[in-house]
């Protein structure tokens, strides 16, 4: 849902005089109005290929959550099963998630692109209360070791200069986005600059992560150091970057296909992960009975709902669910006024609200007749010193709702007001 404020006009409001203020902006599902909505919970996934997406789409995967329960914040700009999506907007949570295409085949016969982070986001609306928001940012790609999200380039690009062609891709797909010119650690860059977009409309609540059958580096380059120190760099620099209390945020890791423990197995256990990385909030999703796809890396579609449903499991317990009431903008007004010499003062000829808020329009002083008219329509909307636009009863739209009063003094030719328009958004 978006809400679009303008933020540099003075408006009346029940006779007092308002600024609105600069904490306006775009949002993804929340409904509070200037600042992020505290009910919208946002979630970080990366990883590899089981990560990104190597179950067969089916068309439950393709049902948007009603009310906008559910939403993505789109990484890279490209047409997921026949729908345009842009750069760092937000969309209905709807696979794929990451792998753009419709009903995509890898090359060997599975046809790919459900993501566990899709089950995952469906799931956790089963704990959350009606007024609670999922939001997904999703950053994967198949075969890439997890140096290729080291935040620093100098490991980035090590890892890149000797890695295979299909790692190169990936990286290559969001450092040429996001990292800067030249430099290879687009992938954390993309989940970095993603969230830091998502926190104007949400709040940053956890992680999840599938990554460990390429290892640490999948044998490129002269990285020294451990998985688990890396997860721990990674860990550790979101939080900074994003602003967050250190060690905030649970992470969950989803072991390899039947119950496999992840390099040094670092992923055997909870207790085992937690010592390991110097994590005290990091859990382990297991995944032993999970279905697989018939290789010896992936889960099928079956398996990777099951992986989803997983960290769903082991994230909600650590969640607080507690509803936030959102703080909404006021309900915008715009007084119009004529002085004793015909010159007019409107507060604000251009507003925008969310679908269901009204706008009270008032013309100031006394006139033998005032009139609210349209712009294009004949007939009058509405006679009287108020007018109230109900946006309830108009579609969402780009193009502004345009108005003008005419008022009647008692004597002397009528006054007619500059246009007024009003953006309706949802």
């Amino acid at each position: 849902q978006k809400h679009i404020y303008i933020t540099d006009f003075t408006i009346t409001i029940n006779g007092s005089t308002q600024n609105p203020g600069t904490g306006g902006g775009t949002g993804g599902g929340g409904d509070s109005g200037g600042g992020p909505d505290p009910n919208f919970h946002i979630y970080l996934a990366f990883g590899q290929s089981n990560m990104q997406g190597p179950g067969a789409v089916e068309a439950a995967d393709r049902e948007a959550v009603p009310n906008g329960r559910f939403r993505t914040l789109n990484v890279i700009a490209d047409t997921y099963w026949g729908e345009a999506r842009a750069q760092g907007q937000w969309y209905d949570a709807k696979s794929p998630l990451i792998i753009p295409g419709t009903n995509v085949d890898n090359g060997s016969g599975y046809k790919i692109g459900l993501s566990p982070a899709d089950n995952f986001g469906r799931q956790m609306l089963n704990s959350a209360p009606a007024q609670v928001k999922i939001g997904i940012i999703a950053v994967a790609h198949g075969s890439v070791a997890l140096a290729a999200f080291a935040p620093d380039n100098t490991t980035a690009q090590a890892y890149y200069n000797g890695a295979g062609s299909t790692e190169k891709t990936g990286i290559t797909r969001y450092s040429a986005v996001y990292a800067a010119s030249g430099q290879y650690n687009g992938m954390y860059q993309a989940l970095l600059k993603s969230a830091l977009e998502a926190k104007k409309v949400g709040v940053i609540k956890g992680i999840i992560i599938h990554q460990g059958e390429s290892g640490l580096n999948n044998g490129s380059g002269n990285i020294s150091g451990t998985w688990a120190g890396m997860l721990k760099t990674i860990y550790d620099r979101l939080h900074t970057d994003l602003g967050l209390t250190p060690g905030s945020l649970p992470i969950i890791a989803g072991q390899m296909i039947n119950g496999g423990t992840g390099p040094n197995n670092v992923l055997a256990s909870d207790t085992a992960f937690q010592n390991e990385t110097g994590i005290s909030k990091a859990y382990v999703v297991e995944t032993s009975g999970f279905a697989v796809r018939g290789d010896a890396y992936h889960f099928n579609n079956v398996g990777i709902r099951q992986l989803g449903a997983g960290y769903a499991a082991k994230m909600t317990p650590l969640i607080d669910y507690t509803v936030i009431p959102p703080v909404n903008p006021p309900t915008p007004g715009i007084n119009i006024e004529w002085n004793s010499g015909g010159t007019v003062t409107v507060s604000s000829t251009a507003v925008s609200v969310v679908q269901g808020q009204n706008v009270t329009l008032t013309v100031s002083g006394s006139y033998s007749l005032i009139e609210w008219y349209e712009v294009g329509k004949s007939s009058p909307a509405a006679t009287g010193s108020t007018f109230i636009f109900n946006s309830s009863s108009r579609q969402a739209s780009a193009t502004p709702y345009k108005f003008k009063v005419i008022a009647y003094p008692v004597s002397g030719p009528p006054l007619e007001s500059p246009e007024i328009a009003i953006t309706v958004t949802n």
